[in-house]
Formats: structure tokens, C-alpha cells, sequence
């Protein structure tokens, strides 16, 4: 129990006392008064402590709890959506997109060679690599894209596009931010992303796996078509 509230009870209990050894006549009734304003002069302290000690324990409660929320759908190395923030916050997306009518797009992507580094390099190595490319995500695409880490080197960016981005756009514009990154970096490897991306046509919607599994398709044709010799 907290030592003030202990303190406050001592100080209650000590004048109920006093007040009960009281005779009650006229030449009391000074200290009968002075006893009861002390008693609720006490109580109210004493009512006062315990409801901001409750209403503490309640802020701190509920923010743990919003804290365990927020890290159940954060990926802890990267800081971005993991797996089950994705597919929580995309149901909703997706519904906002069918009732606007809006195109727009799912793009799938995950690192080259990706085993090779950290086989190679050490999993410190591979972990820098995961949220450097998470960075680059949050660099090329908008703050109200949905990007995530959906499981290992693989990452997923639902993109709301406009009447002019299509494609050639985004996977160039995603391919400029890694060649400016890699720039900058000079290293035993370079980190190359292969992509795949799905469009989302709120006229002839489909479900989410569907077009996370076209989007994740693509990109494995990319793949191959890297290792295939020109």
C-alpha cells in the first residue's frame, strides 16, 4: 500500500479514537466539531490518494496494453507492419478502395540472394539489409501506403495509385531509390530486389491472398528471369 495513504489511515484512526473518549458536553462540543472536521478533512485526502493512485495504475495499464498492441503488428527489426498488421489493416483497405472506386496496386518484393549474405556475411549483416530495404520502401512510396514485412526477406507495399502511375512507375521508381542507396554504400554486395506487382481493380475485386499470390508470382518470374542467361 502506498506510505502516504498508510500515513493518512494512521492520522484517521488516531482521531476516532479521540473522538470516541470524548464526554459529550457543552464545554466539548469545540473539540467534537474540531474532530469532525478533522475526520472528513481526512477522509477526503484519503479518498483523494486512492483515486489518483487507481487512476495512475489505470494509465499505466492501458498503456502497456497499447504498447503490446502496437508491437503485436510492428516487425521488431524493421519497425514497420509484420504479417497480421498487414493483413488486419489491408481487410479494411481494401473496402475503402471498393466503395471509392480506386485502382490500386500490390507490389510483393523480396531480396536477391538474400541466404548468400547472411551465409556469407553473418545474419548482422542480413539483418541491416531487412531494414535498409524497409527504409527504401518508406522512402519511395507514400506515408499512407501500407508497406509490411510479411516473413523473412519478403516485404509487401499496397499502393493507392492515380490515373497516371501504372507498372513501369513504381517498379522504376522503386529500382532509382535502390540504385541511390547501393551509391551510397560500398560493400562486399550489393542488395538487388526482384518485384512483382498485382493490380487491384475495385470493379472486379478479389480476395487478399488472391492478389498478394498473383503480385508473389510476378516477382518469381522476375527472379528467374535474372538467373535465365541473356
Amino acid at each position: 500500500m502506498n506510505l502516504r495513504i498508510i500515513i493518512v489511515v494512521l492520522i484517521l484512526v488516531a482521531s476516532l479514537s479521540s473522538l470516541v473518549g470524548i464526554s459529550f458536553n457543552y464545554s466539548s462540543l469545540k473539540q467534537i466539531a474540531y474532530s469532525v472536521v478533522s475526520l472528513i478533512v481526512i477522509i477526503g485526502i484519503s479518498v483523494f490518494y486512492l483515486y489518483k493512485q487507481t487512476r495512475s495504475d489505470t494509465t499505466r495499464r492501458r498503456q502497456l496494453e497499447e504498447k503490446l498492441r502496437t508491437q503485436s503488428f510492428t516487425d521488431e527489426l524493421t519497425g514497420i507492419l509484420n504479417r497480421r498488421g498487414f493483413f488486419t489493416l489491408m481487410d479494411y483497405q481494401l473496402k475503402i478502395a471498393a466503395r471509392q472506386n480506386k485502382e490500386a496496386f500490390m507490389l510483393y518484393t523480396d531480396v536477391d540472394n538474400f541466404k548468400q549474405i547472411n551465409d556469407t556475411w553473418g545474419h548482422q549483416e542480413g539483418d541491416r539489409v531487412l531494414t535498409e530495404t524497409a527504409d527504401i520502401l518508406k522512402e519511395t512510396f507514400r506515408e499512407s501506403d501500407i508497406i509490411a514485412r510479411i516473413g523473412g526477406d519478403e516485404f509487401v507495399v499496397f499502393y493507392a495509385g492515380t490515373p497516371y502511375e501504372n507498372f513501369e512507375t513504381i517498379s522504376e521508381r522503386l529500382q532509382k531509390a535502390l540504385e541511390t542507396h547501393n551509391s551510397k554504400h560500398h560493400r562486399g554486395y550489393k542488395p538487388l530486389l526482384s518485384a512483382g506487382i498485382a493490380k487491384y481493380d475495385p470493379e472486379k475485386p478479389v480476395p487478399l491472398d488472391k492478389l498478394l499470390y498473383e503480385a508473389e508470382d510476378l516477382m518469381y518470374a522476375q527472379k528467374k528471369q535474372k538467373k535465365s542467361p541473356k
